[in-house]
């Protein structure tokens, strides 16, 4: 069965979107809609897929939704006309400005039309993914091949196959409950603790599953990246086995259970992640299936001297070594209150009730603290001892080297 490879709906769904305060419908949306971007990036394809499908019932003409549904369809090779009718009617907003950070977007990414050549072909009609296909390079501008390549294989198996397919069933979800906020105006104490909650329905969801999902995890986009050229004394192949390739840097050291991750920064920007350089791709070959069992279900052999993409080698970024765990400061708290200028009359009970609280100032609020874990479990069965004392608002928050960061960070970042 063919694989596509995921990480470019990956790259349009991991920008974080900012909660909107005192409109409820936007907060209902965007938390789900933030639920399923995280099932996404772990390549939890039917975890993600009912969120999109409420949320697709709730804004039935909002053509980013179908598109979304209808990528989950073709990665999960579902054979069905739904995909299909989603993906060509997304084709109507397709638009090489699209924006992924928009709460509002309803416009969808060229790679639609990949994605409906991918959809037609599943559903035997061969002829017309030759066409989508057609359309996806006509608009495409960019040199990487892959999605040319891939669409093209999809076409041949489609063109080979001597049966008609067999359609399938769309998933159900009997079980499946959205989240529905319960507050109707937020204050931004509040808006953090509702960023809390969603984080903790991933915390609980992604620890069902072993696969790893470095796609998932996120940096700030690098300002200095300081690379080095590698030349090799041959001019034949090299064959190693590419991890993933990102537009922001990951340091090597999340990618848990490897060693030996290489990093390289190819023509167009984008972040290359290798492990091994052989002479006979056999070796890479063994190397790769050795890395699956592992977790990396999207690993393949590339071939490392191969100047376009691995000539330049990542030393180090904003001054940091690529090598290097930049959560290696990373703490866990209890927040029980924040304030701007004014500190509330409710706010200073807190002081009266509470052993031990640190003010942490960060941008323009001061945010009144307890404690400092090491896990997030272990602040979370603190917490309770907090509500108890009737800080009913008070929640979990993470911080590395003493700089607030979300909790989905802190889970991908954190090394045990």
């Amino acid at each position: 069965m063919l694989k596509t490879k995921s990480y470019i709906i990956i790259f349009f769904l991991l920008n974080v979107f900012v909660l909107k305060a005192n409109v409820e419908d936007e907060n209902q949306f965007q938390i789900n809609f933030n639920i399923a971007k995280q099932h996404l990036s772990q390549r939890n394809i039917l975890k993600a897929l009912p969120y999109l499908n409420y949320l697709q019932s709730k804004y039935p003409d909002n053509e980013n939704l179908k598109y979304l549904i209808g990528v989950c369809l073709a990665e999960e090779n579902i054979v069905n006309p739904l995909s299909i009718q989603y993906l060509e009617s997304a084709t109507t907003m397709a638009s090489l400005d699209y924006n992924p950070n928009s709460i509002d977007e309803e416009r969808t990414p060229i790679y639609v039309f990949y994605y409906l050549c991918l959809a037609y072909a599943q559903n035997g009609y061969c002829d017309k993914a030759e066409e989508a296909r057609q359309k996806f390079i006509e608009i495409y501008p960019y040199e990487d091949v892959y999605y040319i390549d891939n669409s093209k294989e999809w076409i041949n198996t489609c063109k080979r196959s001597k049966e008609k397919p067999t359609f399938q069933d769309i998933p159900v979800f009997p079980s499946f409950k959205p989240y529905i906020p319960v507050e109707k105006e937020l204050k931004p104490s509040v808006i953090e603790n509702v960023q809390s909650i969603s984080a903790d329905i991933n915390l609980t969801i992604t620890a069902e599953t072993p696969k790893v999902d470095i796609e998932s995890k996120q940096i700030e986009t690098a300002k200095n990246i300081k690379t080095r050229r590698i030349e090799y004394s041959t001019k034949n192949p090299l064959y190693g086995v590419q991890l993933g390739a990102y537009k922001e840097v990951v340091p090597v050291s999340r990618f848990e259970s490897l060693k030996n991750v290489d990093a390289f920064l190819d023509k167009q920007g984008l972040i290359r992640y290798v492990v091994g350089h052989f002479s006979i791709s056999s070796q890479a070959k063994s190397l790769l299936d050795i890395i699956k069992e592992k977790g990396y279900h999207d690993a393949f052999v590339v071939d490392v001297n191969n100047e376009k993409y691995f000539s330049d080698e990542i030393i180090s970024v904003d001054n940091i070594n690529i090598r290097a765990n930049p959560f290696e400061k990373l703490e866990y708290r209890i927040q029980l209150g924040a304030f701007k200028e004014v500190l509330p009359s409710k706010t200073a009970d807190i002081y009266f009730k509470i052993e031990g609280i640190t003010e942490l100032v960060d941008d323009n609020y001061t945010y009144l603290t307890v404690g400092k874990y090491k896990t997030y479990d272990e602040a979370k069965a603190y917490l309770h001892g907090i509500k108890a004392t009737g800080i009913k608002d008070a929640f979990v928050i993470a911080l590395n080297d003493g700089k607030k960061i979300s909790l989905q960070q802190a889970k991908n970042f954190y090394t045990k």
